[in-house]
């Protein structure tokens, strides 16, 4: 696995534990870092990330950003938080995160 690959999958991870321990109890943002990668890894995996090249792949990232950020702003919203733009944005961070992970994890198995 690149090392790209592992600092982008680490991210997600390390910004929820930074917040949890900032605030000493609030575990939101690690669900919602969990919920991002379930949807970002199921928009890679149904779009055949691992199979597309070009283009192709480019479209499932996007994809699986979108997907992404969509579960881990439902799950926020869903665990009390309430202003959906930081809601959104914090979504969208963590989402890319991972759908950048996949990426370059992708193309680094590619056979070409």
């Amino acid at each position: 696995m690149p090392l790209g690959a592992v600092v982008f999958a680490a991210a997600p991870i390390a910004f929820a534990l930074i917040r949890a321990l900032q605030s000493g109890h609030d575990l939101r943002m690690l669900w919602m870092a969990i919920a991002a990668l379930v949807g970002a890894a199921a928009a890679a995996a149904l779009g055949g990330m691992n199979r597309r090249r070009g283009r192709g792949r480019v479209a499932v990232w996007l994809a699986a950003i979108v997907v992404g950020t969509a579960l881990a702003a439902v799950v926020g919203r869903l665990l009390g938080a309430t202003a959906m733009i930081g809601v959104i944005l914090v979504a969208f961070v963590l989402a890319g995160c991972w759908a950048t992970s996949l990426a370059i994890g992708a193309i680094a198995t590619s056979p070409d």
